[in-house]
């Protein structure tokens, strides 16, 4: 069964509701980039960067958790990517021109949220696994110009029975 380490960004407060509850807030709407649910990264540093930077907590933690699940849609690998196209093409002839072209238009601006909540109505899976380029970037890598662009993993859990209780705990960066 699939297993994996995530990492969430979020205010101490909040961080500390959360180990205390063992239970984290499921982020809804279409809006969202890998749909309805809670959001992890792969790197502790790219959860800490999420906290400080893009939302900017004012006491910025990360809150380590493991995830097991057998029922997992993982994008970085070809077969679900295939299965996620085709997908979009039997939604997408179903539609008239105008429809499709807001639906693609949405999807431009705030990703893919609203295919992945329609295919979980079909298929119910737990966890959803995509790549991202990296906010993290060494611009010099032992004194060289670097052109290397690295690449970030986020799960999104959609259930939480995913997440096992007991290893939810805070890391102090």
């Amino acid at each position: 069964m699939p297993s994996f380490y995530g990492y969430h960004g979020t205010d101490m407060l909040l961080g500390e509701k959360i180990v205390e509850e063992k239970k984290f807030h499921l982020s809804l709407g279409d809006d969202h980039w890998l749909g309805d649910g809670i959001y992890f990264f792969e790197d502790h540093r790219e959860a800490l960067l999420w906290a400080k930077s893009c939302r900017k907590f004012p006491t910025p933690v990360v809150i380590e958790v493991s995830i097991i699940s057998d029922r997992v849609f993982d994008l970085t690998k070809i077969d679900d990517q295939i299965r996620f196209d085709e997908f979009i093409a039997v939604i997408e002839s179903k539609l008239d021109n105008v429809k499709k072209e807001e639906l693609r238009q949405q999807s431009k601006r705030k990703g893919i949220g609203g295919y992945i909540n329609m295919l979980y109505k079909l298929e119910p899976f737990e966890v959803v696994r995509a790549v991202f380029n990296s906010h993290l970037r060494l611009k010099y890598i032992r004194g060289l110009m670097s052109s290397f662009s690295p690449a970030q993993i986020q799960l999104c859990v959609r259930e939480h029975c995913a997440i096992l209780e007991d290893s939810i705990v805070m890391r102090r960066s």
